[in-house]
């Protein structure tokens, strides 16, 4: 008899953003595994080319595998991670960057990233885990960007 907290349905946290940047430059945050420490976490040692392997350090000390499964240019990049100490907890993610239709207006563009992760399964705190650690990456990624912004001007 399965629990009633259980679930046999993948478990699926989207989130995304719409950033005072164009896309090509969040591409090159998103698609630049050493870029990943400016915003997604707070060491990273990874490649983002396909079937390659790194290692990233979250904001919460805990170490995670990152193997990269596919890469758009100039759209997405999709990768599985897992704390190293607990494998089971894998998840998918992946990481797409688009323009924002009509929102130009001369240099100034916005591009959205939108963030998908896939758990086959989960508990209720890694959910909830997850959700506040994609909450404090997109609030990095717009402190990264705005700060970028400053160095411009």
């Amino acid at each position: 008899m399965t629990p009633p907290d259980s679930t046999t349905e993948p478990i699926v946290i989207t989130r995304d953003i719409e950033l005072d940047v164009s896309s090509d430059e969040l591409w090159q945050l998103v698609a630049d595994g050493n870029r990943w420490a400016e915003w997604l976490t707070d060491a990273a040692d990874v490649v983002v080319e396909p079937a390659r392997e790194g290692s990233v350090l979250d904001e919460d000390g805990i170490q995670r595998r990152v193997a990269i499964q596919s890469v758009v240019p100039g759209r997405s990049v999709r990768f599985a991670w897992w704390p190293t100490d607990r494998p089971g907890e894998s998840s998918l993610v992946e990481l797409v960057v688009a323009p924002v239709p009509g929102e130009h207006d001369g240099d100034h563009e916005r591009s959205r990233l939108t963030v998908v992760e896939t758990y086959a399964a989960a508990s209720a705190e890694t959910v909830t885990a997850a959700l506040a650690g994609w909450n404090l990456r997109l609030l990095s990624l717009t402190l990264c960007i705005e700060t970028l912004a400053l160095v411009r001007a």
